[in-house]
């Protein structure tokens, strides 16, 4: 902290104090424990278990001593502790392994055994050896760099506080017209946080940045994909400098590099008052806005709200998370994206802007890969084996003709797909639906694509907490 004394209120021969105060940042009380478990894991393989404290914002209590028992539904099948001891030198969080003897689904349950603090039960664990890992993540979170933002230490915190596997900070590259987003000292700083908390196999940091570009390319992250030796080499791109999506395309063409341009809040209008019926930030699809090798992903969900299509009534509404801002009727969601022929992978991330990626109900990301390494997950991202939820860990797995979701398949005209969905809720589950557009029958309605329900399963009430269905689409025509 520097702190700049005034003579009587006059700005001449303005000083810092040569005063150096301390502080002490603490949590506020502890609210919780929570548990965090690997969403899928291999029998006789390890799988890691977090045990971390929070307060009302989900900051860590450091100070945290105590006894948390530990259980699970299936208690025969499942190779833990019978309780952790919270230590000083733990500073309230604790990473243990845990192993299974069977595939099957399991939930890791606790208590506290010092005192009545409430001990949340862990997301779900699915353990089988034919389907890739589950990682979980956040590829859109701002902190103090972003002028409009505050907070560091956003790397400790996605791993620590929110169990996260992967992160990427993506302050503004520029921030309006006249304030701008990154310094060159910050973005230095942004490259070494990187480097400093990158743990292969345990925590996986990208780095990243967004331009908040306006209509029609609309605001986008640009998340890169380099080694850690060569992420000098990440270069910068400013808005003030670089107008338009088109032209981040066509230098990442130039200078080969591996990146993800993915939009966000597609239809939003920030403030309904000053921008009336026009919407400055939104982002136009189809014809030169879409791009294959590099826009690959859409953050469908963030604590702005939902992107996927125009529904200013929803409760996940743009309007619904800010009374001032509205949806904008236009072709600017990712149902209009997918009926212009966009093939886009969907994903959640937070848009946080106080430090906290992963904040619950703000969005995080799910990534089905083998392996907790950069490289691995991003080829995966481009795959598009991705999903998003509001900041639970709900397990899904949502194949047709058993092809995981983001696969590209041709299917014959004679055949009819087979659906399968296989859903594990973190709390009972109201249903689940499956909808599709067909190119050549699908309907426009006030301007929209009306996508197609072709099933709804709701759960039955001995197991409200998961559904698994498999169908034919007997309507399926053509190839």
């Amino acid at each position: 902290l520097e702190i700049a004394m005034t003579n009587n209120g006059t700005t001449t021969n303005l000083q810092l104090s040569s005063h150096t105060p301390s502080f002490e940042i603490r949590p506020k009380p502890i609210e919780n424990v929570y548990l965090f478990a690997s969403s899928v894991a291999k029998v006789g393989e390890e799988a890691k278990l977090l045990i971390t404290t929070a307060d009302e914002y989900f900051n860590i209590d450091h100070t945290f001593i105590g006894e948390v028992e530990l259980s699970s539904n299936s208690s025969q099948n499942v190779v833990l502790p019978k309780s952790v001891i919270f230590l000083p030198q733990d500073s309230g969080k604790k990473e243990i392994s845990i192993f299974f003897t069977n595939p099957g689904s399991y939930v890791i349950s606790g208590k506290h055994l010092t005192g009545n603090i409430p001990v949340i039960s862990s997301n779900p664990t699915r353990v089988d050896n034919e389907i890739p890992h589950i990682y979980w993540g956040d590829l859109h979170s701002h902190g103090a760099p972003s002028r409009d933002g505050v907070g560091r230490g956003r790397y400790e915190y996605a791993r620590y506080a929110r169990a996260l596997d992967f992160m990427c900070a993506t302050d503004h590259a520029d921030h309006g017209k006249t304030i701008y987003g990154l310094s060159d000292r910050e973005w230095a700083r942004q490259k070494a946080e990187v480097l400093a908390n990158h743990v292969p196999g345990k925590f996986i940091p990208f780095i990243g940045y967004e331009n908040s570009y306006l209509y029609p390319t609309g605001h986008y992250n640009l998340i890169f994909n380099v080694k850690d030796e060569d992420i000098d080499k990440v270069p910068m791109w400013p808005m003030r400098v670089v107008n338009d999506i088109q032209t981040v395309w066509s230098l990442a063409q130039d200078s080969k590099i591996d990146m993800l341009t993915i939009p966000h809040h597609c239809g939003k209008v920030f403030n309904a008052q000053s921008e009336g019926d026009e919407c400055k930030n939104c982002n136009a699809f189809g014809g030169i806005q879409y791009n294959e090798e590099y826009k690959r992903l859409i953050e469908i969900y963030s604590y702005h709200g939902l992107s996927e299509s125009y529904d200013p009534n929803h409760n996940l509404s743009y309007y619904g998370r800010s009374k001032i801002a509205k949806s904008f009727d236009g072709p600017n969601y990712a149902q209009d994206a997918w009926a212009l022929g966009e093939k886009l992978g969907v994903i959640a991330s937070s848009d946080d802007h106080v430090g906290h990626p992963g904040s619950i109900v703000n969005g995080v990301v799910a990534v089905f890969a083998n392996e907790l390494d950069r490289d691995t997950l991003f080829q995966e991202m481009k795959n598009r084996y991705t999903y998003g939820t509001t900041g639970e860990r709900i397990w899904v797995d949502f194949r047709v003709n058993k092809k995981l979701m983001g696969s590209t398949i041709t299917i014959a005209p004679q055949s009819k797909p087979t659906i399968s969905i296989d859903v594990m809720g973190t709390d009972s589950i109201d249903y689940a639906e499956v909808l599709k557009w067909d190119f050549k029958r699908g309907v426009f309605e006030n301007g929209h694509p009306k996508f197609e329900i072709i099933a709804k399963y709701t759960t039955n009430n001995s197991d409200p907490k998961n559904l698994k269905v498999e169908f034919l689409d007997e309507g399926f025509t053509d190839s």
